[in-house]
């Protein structure tokens, strides 16, 4: 399966007319006419982050000349969002653990000292326990933020995706002052164009 190329609108090499045409061409036709929505889907709504990382990430597509993604890869970007979401919410999970196996690391120092092996020794356990789940987060973790960078790179969304292409921000058109709409009335009459002529 070969890599699908880049949005014409990121390509920075030199290409012949009719490669670009046929590039735009191809482009166009799987373009849909929908464009993905500035606010969340609902599928989002209940995820506070996923909802955050949508609006961020429409603002910055929206801000670029070239179309990095279109309606068809709405569920590309719904699975960014709640990757970023599931990674949250694992950042939590271990963060608890680790104030568990902190609380329970002290009472089972407690215990030693106070010379309570029994309760020691079944204290130990509970942070064997706790210290086991840090470390199943941490390779959760890993494993999301490995998959965010790969849905990130498919989106142009990090430097290494980015390297090479750089979209250029769309420009503000300035409307037309009166002196131009007049030259252009002129010659659409003098082309024989009857729309602008009283």
């Amino acid at each position: 399966m070969t890599r699908p190329g880049k949005p014409a609108g990121l390509v920075t090499r030199a290409e012949t007319k009719a490669k670009k045409e046929l590039r735009a061409q191809k482009e166009d036709a799987l373009r849909p006419k929908r464009f993905l929505p500035s606010s969340p889907p609902a599928r989002l709504k209940d995820y506070e982050v996923a909802c955050f990382v949508w609006r961020k990430l429409m603002r910055r597509f929206y801000e670029l000349e070239a179309e990095i993604v279109t309606g068809l890869d709405w569920i590309l970007v719904e699975n960014y969002c709640l990757s970023m979401q599931e990674l949250d919410d694992l950042m939590t999970m271990r963060k608890v653990a680790y104030e568990l196996w902190l609380v329970l690391a002290k009472k089972h120092k407690e215990l030693l000292g106070e010379e309570k092996h029994d309760d020691a020794i079944f204290v130990a356990t509970q942070v064997v326990g706790a210290y086991d789940a840090i470390f199943k987060a941490d390779a959760r973790i890993d494993r999301k933020k490995d998959l965010i960078q790969k849905l990130g790179m498919t989106m142009y969304v990090t430097p290494r995706a980015r390297a090479g292409t750089a979209p250029s921000k769309k420009e503000k058109e300035e409307p037309p002052d009166e002196m131009e709409r007049l030259l252009d009335d002129v010659n659409d009459f003098v082309n024989g164009d009857q729309r602008h002529a009283g």
